[in-house]
């Protein structure tokens, strides 16, 4: 049995209990998981000869005095090979498959559960110029009329968020003052650089695809985001295969609270169509999902992307202010 096929053997309502028992850490990503689950049924495998012979090896594993299930030569690999490798289980593991499925899925999904967050997690671990980045979603932004604030134009409350992080993050002894402090200024200017690009990039998203004249949400009112006193943004995208896309992400978002819970809250709903050829009961389930919330403002705006083909995707932005 390949990986793949494991997957298809068992439904995610089976696994889910074991992934609460065995990584408890994931209790507040259990909706991503069910994605990430959903995603490696849709896609396709391919085959590839490596050192491990095509082999996922389903063992027992021991740290500080605890033993654990592992899946080695999974974690990191590409998924569409992922899938593709046998999976081969060592004779003292007495695991059932949702528990074997579980433990699978705990390791691919170790670097991410979607290829967005993939990409987000590798970008983090391995850097990124955030100051040049943010530069040109700058410059793009001022083009629209927009105004992306310098570190010293944000409130003290953000201002002081960033360095109490700052804080935390640079570790010099106390008795090199000088290196202490440089160490200090670097770190909390890539986090702000950091954190202006995040929110640059979902008001980007409205330019790239529309523009602001179609809707009646400003260039101010997004650029109002840049002052948050948080900020949680992230894409959920669909991935199914008998319910259209719209419930699906709804019932994913709703069952799970895949939105954090803020004072205010835009949709941006990524179609493969028209908007207009939503039905109204797809309408209102968007809406339901809002009424959700307990916010003080609330958007929800369509743009088209056909590169989705039959899939839908919510890329949406919680923050307060």
């Amino acid at each position: 049995m390949v990986y793949k096929e494991l997957l298809e053997s068992v439904s995610f309502s089976e696994i889910e209990p074991w992934l609460y028992k065995m990584y408890p850490s994931l209790k507040s990503s259990m909706g991503w998981m069910k994605v990430h689950y959903d995603m490696l049924r849709m896609i396709g495998s391919k085959s590839h000869t490596n050192a491990d012979n095509g082999e996922i090896t389903i063992a027992l594993d021991e740290e500080d005095g605890e033993t654990f299930l592992t899946a080695y030569s999974l974690e990191g690999e590409v998924w569409e090979c992922a899938l593709a490798k046998e999976i081969v289980i060592d004779k003292k593991v007495k695991a059932s498959l949702p528990e074997i499925a579980a433990c699978c899925l705990w390791h691919s999904s170790f670097y991410g559960f979607t290829p967005e967050t993939e990409e987000e997690c590798f970008r983090d671990m391995f850097g990124y110029d955030s100051c040049k980045e943010l530069e040109y979603n700058r410059e793009l932004i001022q083009k629209f009329g927009g105004v992306v604030p310098s570190f010293n134009q944000l409130p003290s409350n953000v201002k002081e968020k960033l360095r109490e992080m700052a804080t935390d993050e640079v570790f010099i002894s106390k008795g090199n003052r000088s290196k202490h402090k440089q160490a200090f200024r670097k770190k909390l200017m890539r986090l702000h650089y950091e954190r202006m690009v995040v929110i640059s990039n979902f008001i980007i998203s409205f330019l790239s695809f529309r523009t602001l004249k179609e809707t009646d949400i400003s260039i101010k009112d997004l650029c109002d985001m840049f002052f948050s006193t948080a900020f949680k943004t992230s894409i959920i995208p669909s991935y199914s295969f008998d319910e259209p896309d719209i419930d699906y992400l709804c019932n994913i978002i709703g069952q799970y609270n895949m939105i954090p819970q803020m004072s205010r809250l835009i949709l941006l709903v990524v179609l493969n169509k028209d908007s207009r050829t939503l039905d109204e009961k797809q309408k209102e389930r968007l809406e339901g999902l809002l009424s959700c919330y307990n916010t003080k403002y609330c958007k929800i705006l369509f743009i088209q992307n056909k590169s989705l083909k039959r899939q839908a995707a919510i890329y949406y932005a919680a923050f307060d202010l």
